[in-house]
């Protein structure tokens, strides 16, 4: 490592602070903040610098301070990827300095970055809901049984919203003997049929031919999946915690007999003000548009009562609000569902050193807090939009 090359050394103090060694990394960004002058080098340097030094307040640096360091220099870097963190950063500030205007105002530029001409329809998204939702109807046979040669029993799939708790619930189970867990994998999405095209830019394939899906094929498609899974261990049981897996329950049910599914759920506005004022690594174009978003969680909600309603199943509803107020019973609750002894350990998730590469990684290695309970209410006059929308999804007649 070179010591005097700039992206090397915020390269470093930013995979540090990742790892959870926040001290490490603020001794080398203080390091590279000395290299580097903010008068010797241009815009794009001084942002990325004030950046990463934005992470560490309000601890080892001042919120203020920090906010200034990025406005001094966001409007004049011309690198997408620094303006969408500095948005987010300064949004993350001035909600900590309860200036919640410029919070929000602040996270609204940051989901503008990247969409510009882009855009979500959520009426074809509804529509193609529609059609997953008529593929399981319980009325209508399904021409396949579960899969034939594949136990599932070792599968844990944690599914939800993003922002519901995937993560933490993963954390928690990590902590229990012969449970490994697999991040967010994407092993079922892999093994849908390719002639199941996705028509909408950006959007999650969904199965929704039915057609497709005969008896050999389910069969095939799941010894592909659990070949991947078998990559994380091939005795263990897996946790697969990909929230967008929520649209495949009835098919991983039928993929994977015995497997377990937990549904983490949250109070609708928090979730989608999470979703909304969160910069994800990868786009996500229904979280830049507070009424896509209310549109959005209508239809993730309504999949998810017709799931229960699929004999296959074998779900638990797990509701983030009473898993941080009540977590010793909520997770007693949880691992009877998955016939697993309960240990104090599940409690200490957040001593765990084990790498995260999600957006909750910083929230996971913290205990148990209630502060994103309810975290909504001061933006509350700002979500009409998010309002509407989920209000108009819900109130929409399924077909349309």
């Amino acid at each position: 490592l070179n010591p005097d090359h700039f992206n090397a050394l915020r390269n470093k103090s930013a995979l540090l602070t990742d790892l959870g060694r926040v001290e490490d990394g603020y001794r080398v960004w203080c390091d590279l903040a000395e290299k580097f002058k903010d008068d010797e080098i241009d815009d794009n340097k001084r942002m990325g610098i004030a950046i990463i030094g934005a992470r560490f307040a309000p601890k080892f640096v001042d919120a203020q301070e920090a906010i200034d360091k990025i406005e001094k220099s966001i409007l004049n870097t011309d690198d997408n990827p620094f303006r969408k963190a500095g948005y987010y950063q300064l949004g993350r500030l001035q909600h900590y300095l309860k200036n919640y205007d410029k919070a929000f105002d602040a996270y609204t530029a940051c989901k503008q970055v990247e969409i510009e001409d882009e855009n979500w329809d959520p009426e074809e998204h509804s529509e193609r809901i529609d059609q997953l939702i008529d593929c399981w109807r319980t009325d209508v046979p399904i021409p396949f049984s579960r899969a034939k040669g594949v136990d599932g029993s070792r599968l844990i799939f944690i599914v939800g919203m993003m922002r519901s708790g995937t993560s933490l619930t993963e954390q928690m189970l990590a902590q229990v003997k012969e449970i490994v867990p697999g991040g967010e994998m994407n092993e079922v999405s892999r093994s849908l049929p390719r002639e199941d095209k996705v028509t909408m830019r950006h959007a999650q394939r969904y199965p929704l031919m039915r057609e497709l899906y005969t008896q050999g094929r389910i069969n095939r498609m799941s010894k592909q999946a659990m070949a991947g899974y078998n990559q994380v261990h091939r005795h263990f049981t897996i946790t697969d915690k990909q929230p967008f897996n929520y649209a495949y329950v009835p098919l991983i049910a039928h993929m994977f007999p015995g497997c377990k599914i937990i549904h983490c759920k949250r109070d609708p506005l928090d979730c989608c003000l999470s979703n909304f004022t969160q910069a994800f690594a990868r786009l996500h174009l229904q979280t830049h548009n507070l009424y896509w978003l209310g549109r959005f969680f209508a239809d993730y909600e309504r999949s998810m009562l017709a799931w229960h309603e699929v004999p296959e199943v074998d779900m638990i509803d797990l509701q983030y609000e009473e898993l941080v107020s009540d977590p010793e019973n909520q997770s007693k609750r949880v691992m009877e569902f998955l016939g697993r002894e309960w240990t104090d350990d599940i409690l200490e998730f957040h001593k765990s050193k084990r790498t995260i590469n999600t957006a909750s990684r910083d929230q996971v290695r913290k205990p148990l807090y209630t502060s994103s309970v309810k975290k909504y209410t001061p933006y509350e006059h700002r979500l009409d939009e998010l309002k509407r929308g989920i209000e108009e999804g819900r109130a929409r007649p399924h077909g349309g």
